[in-house]
């Protein structure tokens, strides 16, 4: 390139696997590098190596949030090198990248390195995106530095003897089971004051103390979490009522408080009572029910306060499957089954390749990405007479990305506001005879927490 070539929008990767796995090996940004973008694909350090805290000064922790951080600042000095503009930076990711990215836009240590951010499938404000200090981050440390041989009893002392292991042994410790609401036992921390994440995420983006000067484009697949049920017998053919219904109990046990209120608002919200007994359709409403719970609705909160605080917005939902799919029919489109569209994935396809139909979804999807990091905006002009319309509060717009593209409003909305507003705030209050107290210090009457209850299943119905 020459001096006078104009600078290129840039567009940084952060990969997911769970705060444990993945690589930018795995990513091949070179479909997106044709649409006139310099793509950065960056690693990060992961499991322990990334994420293990004593919750002091001597290890804070977030130390794979610290090292895509670095890649933007290393973004910020060098991409006018290879032709990027410094000032032109829009960062996604996808899964536990897409958590990464929007605690980005949370974290004011990060403000300065980006305009735009991406969040495929995952948020802060996702329920495995943080292990919050309830569920004691330091303990995991202390049973990794046991299993070394490693003394607990001084932080600097733990960390002192951690540094003198190799990283195949602190990479491989078990130290046993995650809280409920999380897949691993390492994950980013709130680090509190001067560090990267001050408070909870939830209580910084209520409190609209997020990155303002952005836009935002987000979503999910239509079918997240339907691999949770592949080991079930015979769930190509569905699955029961009376195997939900057991399955929900055994999900409201990560709650502490309110279990028989939150099932109950649960069951209802997600029983469809004019096929109470059809299979496919239990099976379905349940894969929707982990979907929304570690996903979509967690997008939808940011996507709704960022908008609120005056953040240009645009919100898709990823449904196209391929005829034929590696994926059998009844998965639907599951987790990640976008990514071999954007990054170059043709073993995901059958036979090792994509059909017409799935080439023209994928040129859709990334000029719609690459689009959105040179302009802000995914549709300057339409596509294929479609142009995709922003998300406000009021009219929760999508756009399906499908064959063809369509624009629609209020994608379940009112589950969205059961996980988002009921199922939260049941979880936060204590109840008793007499009344209860929520987090806030606010008494709560038992009535009242039955008014929300009966209010959602009315909406639910």
């Amino acid at each position: 390139m020459s001096d006078d070539d104009p600078l290129l929008p840039v567009m940084l990767y952060i990969h997911g696997g769970a705060h444990l796995n993945g690589a930018n090996k795995l990513h091949d940004g070179s479909l997106l590098a044709q649409k006139d973008v310099v793509v950065v694909i960056t690693n990060y350090r992961l499991g322990a190596l990334g994420f293990f805290s004593t919750g002091d000064s001597s290890a804070p922790g977030n130390y794979g949030l610290l090292d895509q951080l670095e890649a933007m600042k290393w973004v910020r000095a060098n991409i006018r090198a290879f032709g990027g503009s410094p000032d032109r930076v829009t960062i996604f990711g996808e899964s536990s990248g897409a958590a990464s990215t929007s605690l980005h836009l949370l974290s004011p240590l990060s403000r300065d390195y980006f305009q735009q951010a991406i969040l495929q499938s995952g948020a802060s404000t996702s329920p495995w995106a943080v292990l919050l200090p309830e569920y004691e981050p330091r303990k995991y440390t202390e049973e990794l530095a046991k299993q070394m041989g490693c003394s607990t009893q001084s932080s600097q002392e733990l960390v002192d003897c951690l540094r003198e292991k190799t990283a195949e042994e602190v990479g491989s410790a078990d130290v046993g089971k995650p809280p409920a609401m999380l897949t691993v036992a390492w994950a980013p921390v709130v680090d509190g004051p001067g560090g990267f994440l001050p408070a909870r995420p939830w209580d910084l983006v209520d409190r609209g103390q997020f990155n303002k000067r952005v836009r935002l484009m987000a979503g999910c697949t239509t079918d997240e979490r339907s691999g949770d049920l592949a080991s079930i017998p015979g769930v190509e053919n569905g699955v029961s009522r009376d195997l939900v219904i057991d399955l929900l109990v055994d999900f409201v046990e990560r709650y502490p408080r309110n279990k028989g209120f939150i099932s109950d608002a649960l069951l209802h919200g997600y029983t469809d009572y004019e096929a109470i007994d059809d299979p496919v359709t239990n099976r379905d409403n349940y894969i929707q029910f982990l979907s929304d719970y570690r996903y979509v609705a967690p997008v939808e909160k940011v996507l709704l306060t960022m908008s609120a605080g005056g953040v240009a917005t645009y919100k898709y939902s990823f449904g196209y499957q391929p005829i034929p799919d590696t994926y059998p029919e009844w998965r639907g489109v599951p987790h990640a089954a976008e990514l071999r569209f954007l990054f170059n994935m043709p073993s995901r396809f059958v036979n090792g390749a994509p059909t017409a139909a799935d080439l023209d979804i994928a040129d859709k999807m990334i000029t719609m990405w690459t689009n959105f990091a040179r302009t802000g905006n995914p549709t300057p002009s339409p596509i294929d007479g479609v142009t995709w319309q922003p998300f406000t509060n009021e009219t929760r717009a999508h756009l399906m990305i499908d064959s063809p593209l369509t624009n629609g409003q209020f994608l379940q909305t009112r589950r969205m506001e059961l996980w988002n507003d009921v199922i939260r705030n049941m979880a936060e209050t204590d109840t008793c005879d007499n009344g209860g107290v929520a987090s806030n210090g606010n008494t709560v009457s038992v009535v009242s927490a039955m008014v929300m209850i009966v209010s959602i299943l009315l909406l639910a119905t």
